[in-house]
């Protein structure tokens, strides 16, 4: 298999969209939100908009049709950046508020996060992170940074998924090796976080994933800001529909009496 020697990210993309069969299955791409049998096109250069009618020269590390795909491993921190580099960026006030996003002194945190950001802000595309569910400190940069987005539209486009979510939707041989090349296992549940900071536990399976409003943080059964006519996209309506009708199931199966034994 492609790069297994390595433990970057990026070879870890390769490893697992270059798998035969992963394209063809279509469950990692729905996972990200990506349509199946859409080609992986690695180290893409986005070319994102500057103030000054030129472009970036920075790479994306996968996009997958409309879909970009920022992905850390090993990597300690989405890094950081001087707050004239990142205001060199055409984008950069209509997408974010600048006063809320991470920074220190002179710096922007994140950088590549607010910059991928953009990237999908100027071609119209989804955005993912993809981060190890042992690293919640990545999460909590994620989230900082997607709490100041501007757009409604936007930010409904935006996502977290982990490694441990993509070894469950993989074919068995890929998530055999995922878990004796990376320690990369499938977990029976795992964290979400609500708009307003509160983390709450997710079982994983198709039915139950990303059942949060991404705008107002609302769960199933909850008043949404889509009833006041806020943008989400059909896939989170149905989702979270699908949530609802199962979170009633569960409720009315807890309260049936159980027959006893000898009836």
């Amino acid at each position: 298999m492609e790069l297994d020697s390595c433990a970057s990210s990026d070879a870890l993309l390769m490893n697992v969209f270059c798998y035969p069969g992963v394209s063809r299955d279509g469950r990692v791409s729905a996972l990200l939100g990506a349509e199946r049998g859409e080609s992986p096109c690695f180290g893409y250069k986005a070319r994102v908009p500057l103030a000054n009618g030129k472009f970036d020269r920075t790479e994306v590390d996968l996009r997958l049709g409309n879909l970009l795909v920022e992905a850390k491993l090993t990597e300690s921190n989405f890094q950081s950046a001087k707050k004239k580099v990142l205001q060199a960026y055409r984008d950069f006030s209509d997408v974010f508020d600048r006063q809320q996003l991470p920074q220190a002194g002179d710096h922007y945190l994140s950088y590549q996060l607010l910059r991928n950001v953009l990237a999908a802000y100027a071609l119209q595309c989804s955005f993912c992170v993809l981060i190890d569910a042992r690293r919640p400190d990545l999460a909590d940069a994620w989230y900082a940074v997607m709490k100041c987005v501007k757009p409604i539209e936007l930010r409904t486009k935006l996502r977290i998924s982990t490694w441990q979510e993509v070894a469950q939707a993989a074919p068995a041989r890929l998530r055999a090796f995922l878990a004796a090349k990376y320690g990369i296992k499938c977990q029976t549940g795992y964290d979400r976080r609500l708009s307003n900071g509160t983390r709450y536990t997710v079982a994983m399976n198709d039915k139950a994933q990303d059942v949060e409003c991404p705008t107002c943080g609302a769960l199933p059964g909850k008043p949404c800001c889509r009833e006041n006519g806020n943008l989400l996209s059909d896939s989170h309506m149905a989702r979270r529909t699908l949530a609802s009708a199962g979170i009633a199931k569960a409720k009315k199966k807890a309260t049936q009496p159980k027959p006893l034994h000898g009836d």
